[in-house]
């Protein structure tokens, strides 16, 4: 088979995994996760988890489609998925009583939970 076509061949593979993918369920995931990482924080920061987490899991998903359609390199997802969990960060320390340091802890623990789904359907490491 010609490369270029097994290239396209892959590419329509990763689109398939990225257009079924469950964002409810990788939201899911990442919430699960990230309560035990915030422990005794949880209830505070509860309602601002629900809301992020929601919105990464469908920048996930996006970014995921942009990348099997060519349309975003490796580098440029890599770079996405690190300034939204950096901005998930922030938005957290921000709007609560946490550290930042504490703040990246928690969010590192949700997308931790997600890894392999994303990497997995990407084809590569971004998360």
């Amino acid at each position: 088979m010609p490369a270029n076509h097994k290239r396209s061949a892959d590419s329509k593979e990763r689109t398939m995994a990225f257009t079924d993918l469950d964002t409810d369920h990788l939201f899911s995931q990442m919430f699960f996760a990230a309560k035990p990482a915030a422990g005794a924080d949880w209830d505070q920061i509860r309602g601002l988890m629900k809301i992020e987490l929601k919105s990464m899991g469908r920048h996930i998903k996006e970014i995921g489609k942009g990348v099997a359609a060519g349309d975003i390199t490796q580098k440029t997802a890599q770079a996405l998925i690190q300034m939204m969990r950096n901005s998930a960060a922030l938005m957290l320390a921000s709007m609560s009583a946490l550290t930042l340091a504490r703040a990246e802890k928690i969010v590192d623990s949700a997308l931790g939970t997600i890894r392999d789904t994303v990497n997995g359907a990407m084809g590569f490491e971004v998360a």
